[in-house]
């Protein structure tokens, strides 16, 4: 119980403004492109927006949704996400994400990668997304940020 508990105090960050849930990316080789997905929580009586994704480990990092025209699914950079008053966004596969292109080193399964997440109300938010393969609902290894 104390590593569970333990490894859930990795993925946590407190705050009253914005929660972070479930933070995962696919793995990706050297010079590739991967996405990372999560869900944000709006805490606060105000609308706010996801404007900017940042790291360390890629050359560009881009907000995205998928939206279906013409009957094919089609991506495309959205610069920034709204997330309403106390309302939950999900960034997931098929559906919006952050796009990560030109990783710069091997993101590999088990490890952990920081973004940081720039919001225009709460700020930045520095969040550790788990390299996995699957659906990231692993509950052994979610993680809850808050700011």
């Amino acid at each position: 119980m104390k590593i569970l508990l333990a490894i859930l105090m990795l993925f946590a960050v407190n705050s009253d403004k914005i929660k972070i849930n479930d933070p995962w990316m696919r793995p990706a080789a050297s010079g590739g492109n991967t996405a990372a997905y999560f869900e944000i929580q709006n805490l606060t009586d105000k609308d706010d927006q996801l404007i900017k994704v940042e790291g360390k480990f890629a050359d560009s990092f881009e907000i995205h949704e998928t939206k279906e025209v013409n009957g094919k699914m089609k991506m495309s950079e959205v610069g920034q996400l709204t997330v309403k008053a106390k309302s939950t966004v999900s960034l997931k596969p098929k559906g919006n994400h952050v796009m990560i292109f030109d990783v710069t080193k091997d993101l590999k399964k088990g490890s952990t990668e920081t973004l940081t997440l720039t919001f225009k109300n709460a700020g930045k938010i520095d969040v550790k997304f788990k390299i996995t393969d699957n659906t990231g609902n692993d509950k052994q290894n979610s993680g809850h940020q808050h700011h």
